[in-house]
């Protein structure tokens, strides 16, 4: 004999395959299409040197202006536009920030106990600036190329006048 729906809504089964579905949804979640917490516009509004970096001070300033898009059809990292880009999203802890970066957050005037960190993929190829983001909540945001952090600022997009 069938079950009834309420039978079947609180059965191990039913509870283990939603689990089950909870668990993957949470897995996938790291790996997203969307880039929602970057999506639009930004420019290099400054470049800060914490430690060691082959880039001089006058190749860093160099940067200033430069900006980046992200989008899901529309991504462009300076001047390399991509077609497919894929985004991964995961929370780096300040230890770890210290351990990968050789510099604390504190150093680009980041107090949190972690930020948010953003990897852009782009159609196979080779590693380029603005594909690093990073994320802190208290509003500041990087990209980090060659030991230098860049600090963007997201532009606001530009609206059309009403006509009277």
């Amino acid at each position: 004999m069938w079950p009834t729906l309420h039978q079947f809504l609180s059965g191990t089964r039913f509870k283990a395959a939603l689990m089950a579905a909870m668990l993957l949804l949470g897995a996938v979640s790291c790996a997203v299409r969307e880039p929602d917490a970057v999506a639009g516009t930004w420019v290099i509004t400054e470049a800060i040197v914490p430690g060691q970096s082959s880039l001089s001070t006058e190749e860093a300033d160099a940067w200033l202006g430069q900006s980046f898009h992200y989008g899901t059809e529309n991504l462009t990292l300076g001047r390399t536009s991509c077609a497919s880009a894929h985004y991964e999203e995961t929370k780096t802890s300040a230890a770890e920030f210290k351990q990968h970066y050789d510099t604390e957050l504190k150093a680009l005037n980041i107090y949190d106990d972690s930020i948010q960190s953003i990897s852009v993929s782009c159609d196979g190829q080779s590693p380029m600036p603005g594909q690093t983001i990073l994320l802190s909540a208290s509003g500041h945001t990087y990209t980090v190329w060659d030991g230098v952090f860049f600090k963007m600022e997201k532009t606001v997009p530009q609206t059309q006048s009403a006509v009277i």
